[in-house]
């Protein structure tokens, strides 16, 4: 875990990669009070490796934000969850364009579980036009069959388990085999990771 240890990110930027070519180093969750480590990366590393750096929420004025937006070799994306209005844009978008109708219904429990993830939502739109290809009208019923809870998935518990997080990886797997998951496709698909 590097995220808050200035001194790990720089040993890791500076370490040579045994496959060669340019390090990334993916730090998740940083917070505003964490500039320092911008800073010192920016200032002392000693590589061509590529630091990248998420965070939620951070203002104009936080240092982290300041620092990188004034900064000519850096690059910041700030990106913004999307609005319920424009989830539902894409959703009566798709359906004009299948020639469906969807019950309103449908409509908020696609949003609800989806977790404003328009890559997700999308996938499932697919996924209920294929599963009917038949009938004009999606409804909540439909929905509810081909959509999961939107909590977790095969990723959560990758993520989990490629951060080193036991608990997280305990609650997704149990989640996934009381979803009905089969317990060696959930193998399958961790050791296909690593």
């Amino acid at each position: 875990d590097l995220k808050g240890n200035s001194a790990k990110v720089l040993e890791e930027a500076n370490t040579a990669d045994l496959m060669g070519g340019r390090r990334l180093i993916w730090l998740k969750e940083v917070t505003a009070q964490q500039a320092d480590i911008l800073s010192d990366f920016i200032q002392k590393s000693q590589t061509n490796a590529f630091l990248l750096m998420t965070a939620d929420n951070l203002t104009k004025s936080a240092a982290l934000r300041a620092e990188s937006e004034s900064s000519p070799d850096i690059l910041v994306v700030a990106c913004y969850p999307p609005e319920i209005a424009d989830l539902r844009r894409l959703i009566q978008n798709f359906i004009h364009e299948v020639g469906f109708n969807l019950t309103p219904e449908a409509c908020d429990y696609l949003i609800q579980n989806t977790n404003n993830n328009t890559l997700i939502l999308k996938n499932e739109l697919d996924k209920i036009a294929l599963w009917n290809s038949d009938k004009k009208t999606i409804t909540l019923d439909l929905v509810q069959q081909l959509v999961g809870t939107g909590t977790v998935n095969f990723d959560t518990l990758i993520q989990a388990v490629a951060n080193r997080q036991a608990e997280k990886t305990i609650n997704a797997l149990n989640a996934l085999l009381s979803q009905g998951e089969n317990p060696i496709t959930l193998l399958g698909a961790v050791t296909r990771y690593f």
